[in-house]
């Protein structure tokens, strides 16, 4: 719905992690004999589109000097210096920074952060005197969704909502996606055209015997890449 590429039978993105038994069932995965598995993530990727279509000041201060969004946004919310973030307020405001595109509210954020109410909503109230500009955006695209009847990223990838403005679950659940799916929906899009540029790039350089990508994980991409050409290849894609 959101145009993002799906896995199943068996789902390889979603390959367990924690606990024992994921990393026991990682073990089971190993590139061909003379290549190695290279993780291509983009960073951040919705926080930094959220920060591009809002144009919001202080988000887009905080990427362009490279400094860790959740740190930096954690500085201002709690009113401390950058460098004296703790681990615990950091964690907070990662869950704060990914529900915001995620529509999340005060209650479902409260129950993440392991907070009352309360707290989780003068958190969302501090956020948003900060990041202004993102509040305005956001709000933007639910009065367009309800206007329109649907949600839309900026090259035009539609998705219809049919009860967005109606009081219930459904109408709910509906205005959050309205504020995410132009996110989460553009963050797709700019990863395939990633990867079409990348293959054209590898056919035009004969290296597709060389250099294969193996899945695409929503924002991350995982290639085999011959051993002895890892050095030369990263910086191309990369790039």
């Amino acid at each position: 719905a959101t145009g993002r590429l799906s896995s199943d039978s068996p789902n390889l993105q979603n390959i367990p992690i924690r606990k024992d038994y994921g990393t026991l069932i990682r073990k089971a995965f190993i590139p061909s004999t003379g290549y190695s598995f290279v993780s291509f993530d983009y960073s951040q990727m919705e926080l930094r589109i959220a920060a591009f279509l809002s144009q919001d000041d202080a988000m887009l201060k905080s990427f362009k000097e490279g400094k860790d969004f959740h740190a930096y946004t954690a500085s201002l919310i709690f009113d401390v210096p950058y460098d004296k973030v703790t681990r615990e307020q950091r964690s907070k405001v990662k869950a704060l920074n990914f529900g915001i595109v995620y529509g999340m509210g005060a209650r479902a954020f409260a129950q993440t952060a392991n907070i009352s109410k309360e707290e989780a909503t003068k958190y969302i109230e501090d956020y948003f005197i900060h990041y202004y500009k993102l509040k305005d955006y956001l709000d933007k695209l639910k009065e367009s969704a309800r206007s329109k009847g649907y949600c839309e990223t900026i090259f035009g990838r539609k998705r219809f909502l049919p009860f967005i403005g109606v009081q219930s679950r459904e109408g709910a659940d509906q205005e959050r996606i309205a504020i995410n799916m132009p996110f989460q929906g553009l963050a797709a899009d700019l990863i395939k055209i990633s990867m079409v540029k990348i293959f054209n790039y590898l056919k035009e350089k004969e290296l597709l015997s060389s250099v294969k990508l193996t899945i695409q994980i929503h924002d991350e991409l995982l290639f085999e890449i011959k051993s002895d050409i890892i050095k030369e290849v990263i910086p191309i894609i990369q790039g």
